[in-house]
């Protein structure tokens, strides 16, 4: 379980960083994204009407839109080293 929307921002925005290193422009805005998500992934957690089938689906459309969003804040360059190295783990939060 995460321990908190910024611990899951934060680990998520290190670990990219490390990956690709970003700018401190792209580190903002991606922090606000993962944010976001970390907020989302709370309140689908939180949320005693899904189902678990639900969750996951709710789950893995957050992870995709999260995704594309950090995707388009990356330069070419960035997007290149991504593809050619696997991704690391995500952290456990």
């Amino acid at each position: 379980m995460l321990s908190s929307p910024e611990t899951f921002a934060n680990g998520h925005l290190a670990a990219l960083d490390k990956q690709v290193g970003l700018s401190p422009d792209q580190k903002t805005k991606a922090r606000a994204v993962f944010l976001q998500e970390g907020k989302d992934l709370f309140a689908v957690f939180g949320d005693a009407s899904l189902s678990d089938a639900q969750k996951q689906a709710r789950i893995q459309q957050l992870h995709v839109a999260t995704q594309s969003q950090v995707w388009n804040l990356l330069t070419h360059e960035q997007r290149k080293q991504m593809s050619e190295s696997p991704a690391p783990p995500r952290p456990v939060t």
